[in-house]
């Protein structure tokens, strides 16, 4: 089974990055931009974590850009599937941009979590990246997880020990461009930081570093307890089946859903009922 959070998952270089947020907060708009950049797409709407692997997997749906992001993916020269719009529930107007009209290598594989990231938009601010605790990083994964109770021990236990192995961040999104080169520079170690990898004189920093990371991983989990006895449960779930068929439909949409126009998203706000996915049903 998957834990399943709400966030936009992607992958550059290798390194699987969950943009983690509510509704809103721009991950549709942030995958696009990245996927226009090269990264590899993994869903905009779904990040799924294998509980025993920990690796982050593919949910290729249609990626659902609101009305208030068209300027922006014009922009980046993005087209929308089929060439138009569509009214959605809560969302009004709403465009889809299909995965597949990208080169086949743009759907990323399974990947390990590397980096956390809970991205805010701000219009004219410049894009910033903050480093955040990882018990912070925690307890935010946990109010955006769909299926707490999925897991027989829930989902806890899993989201702690995928923030052990991640650099966790919060974002301010800016201009596109300016932004998806931010987000990159993480994965590039600077020539300073290089320079220490490599010089023997630090040999000492290890057992420090180990020192430092017991002591705070203490300190994380009294932190997750205390904050997460104020956050409700959530029912939902998704099993490996279910990921599996809606992965196999990547372009989101669904010849059965005839009343909607042909365009099913796969998605907690779907409006057809008569999906073959498994997951509106």
């Amino acid at each position: 089974k998957f834990v399943q959070l709400h966030a936009a998952s992607m992958v550059f270089q290798g390194n699987g990055f969950i943009f983690a947020g509510d509704s809103g907060c721009g991950k549709s708009t942030l995958a696009a931009t990245l996927l226009a950049h090269g990264w590899q797409y993994l869903c905009d709407e779904f990040a799924l974590i294998d509980a025993d692997s920990l690796l982050l997997n593919p949910f290729p749906k249609a990626l659902c850009i609101k009305a208030g992001s068209y300027p922006v993916i014009r922009k980046l020269g993005l087209p929308f599937a089929r060439r138009r719009d569509y009214v959605k529930a809560f969302k009004g107007r709403v465009g889809y941009i299909n995965p597949r009209d990208f080169e086949t290598d743009r759907i990323g594989h399974p990947a390990p979590v590397r980096f956390i990231v809970f991205p805010t938009f701000k219009e004219d601010a410049a894009p910033s990246l903050t480093p955040i605790a990882r018990a912070d990083a925690a307890t935010e994964l946990y109010r955006c997880c769909f299926n707490k109770g999925a897991l027989p021990a829930g989902a806890l236990p899993t989201l702690t020990a995928l923030v052990r192995k991640a650099e966790c961040f919060r974002l301010v999104v800016g201009s596109p461009f300016e932004t998806a080169r931010l987000i990159e520079s993480v994965c590039t170690p600077s020539p300073r930081q290089e320079s220490q990898v490599n010089r023997p004189q630090i040999a000492l920093q290890p057992r420090t570093v180990k020192r430092i990371d017991r002591v705070a991983s203490r300190r994380e989990v009294l932190k997750v307890g205390a904050k997460l006895a104020y956050v409700a449960p959530c029912v939902l779930m998704l099993t490996s089946q279910q990921a599996f068929a809606a992965a196999s439909n990547p372009s989101g949409i669904c010849s059965t859903a005839t009343h909607t126009a042909g365009l099913c998203e796969t998605d907690l706000d779907c409006c057809s009922r008569q999906c073959n996915l498994g997951v509106c049903q």
